[in-house]
């Protein structure tokens, strides 16, 4: 418009308009400023084209995008519930580890309780057969000397 303007007004400032000369000049002039405008109009027209596939594409990217933050998402929580599972599960089964442990603990200390019981009831036994046995060697003896007695007696006697 405003190339126009500058051609209208240099026209007007140099020649009169009956000059056919000037006319021809000036719509000359008014054809080819047309003529840059038409193809200025067609750049930008190109230009809004571009501007609204790139858009076009940004919306489906931006879609995409989003798509594709929402499945992250979603496996995010899932792997967040797994987690939260397979936690519990871990602390269910170390109470019950525990549980064991803390059961098998009681049965070692009852198995050494039992243990040092029969140690004892052995020691007691084995002072018992010392004791027996010292009774056997001293009957034993004495059985002997009777033995030996009686012996030198009939010996004397016949």
């Amino acid at each position: 418009m405003a190339g126009l303007e500058r051609v209208a007004s240099s026209v007007r400032a140099t020649q009169p308009s009956d000059d056919s000369f000037h006319q021809d000049a000036l719509v000359r002039t008014l054809e080819a400023e047309n003529e840059r405008l038409r193809s200025h109009s067609d750049y930008l027209q190109r230009t809004v084209e571009t501007l609204q596939a790139n858009a076009s594409e940004h919306a489906l990217t931006i879609e995409s995008l989003r798509t594709e933050r929402d499945t992250y998402k979603s496996l995010l929580d899932e792997q967040a519930n797994t987690v939260a599972e397979l936690a519990a599960a871990v602390e269910k089964a170390d109470a019950q580890v525990s549980a064991s442990h803390r059961f098998a603990l009681g049965r070692i200390e009852d198995s050494g309780a039992e243990t040092r019981r029969i140690k004892e009831q052995l020691s007691l036994a084995n002072a018992k057969i010392e004791e027996l046995k010292k009774k056997v060697q001293d009957e034993t003896a004495m059985s002997d000397t009777l033995r030996r007695a009686l012996n030198a007696q009939r010996s004397k006697e016949t």
